[in-house]
């Protein structure tokens, strides 16, 4: 491998505008924070590889798209991040259950009613 120097060296012989091109390059790297959190997020994403092995089988770039097709898009997220206080004050199935029964026995009670004053 070369060491800097040389890349550098062999980088200025080739002439102005490519070192131009080398600066451009250089100025859009990701700063050092950046690549920190970068190497932060890939570091606990790691040992999650076998599972995305697993889900995507053999790799196959279709795999990849049909799972992509089936995440929502943002507004879907920032609807259901809005709803999420909602759902936790939702109760639970027996007393949606009973909710329900009492709303049809209340049903049937106004539908006696309403036979009766005809």
């Amino acid at each position: 491998m070369a060491s800097l120097k040389e890349l550098l060296r062999d980088v200025i012989n080739t002439g102005p505008e490519n070192v131009k091109k080398v600066l451009e390059v250089i100025e859009n790297l990701p700063s050092d924070t950046t690549l920190q959190q970068l190497t932060t997020s890939l570091n606990t994403l790691i040992p999650y590889i076998p599972q995305l092995e697993r889900v995507l089988g053999d790799g196959n770039i279709k795999n990849i798209e049909r799972l992509v097709k089936k995440l929502p898009d943002s507004a879907t997220l920032d609807r259901l991040s809005k709803a999420l206080p909602m759902l936790e004050k939702m109760p639970d199935k027996a007393t949606l259950n009973k909710l329900i029964e009492k709303a049809e026995s209340l049903k049937d009670f106004l539908d006696e009613v309403e036979k009766g004053e005809k």
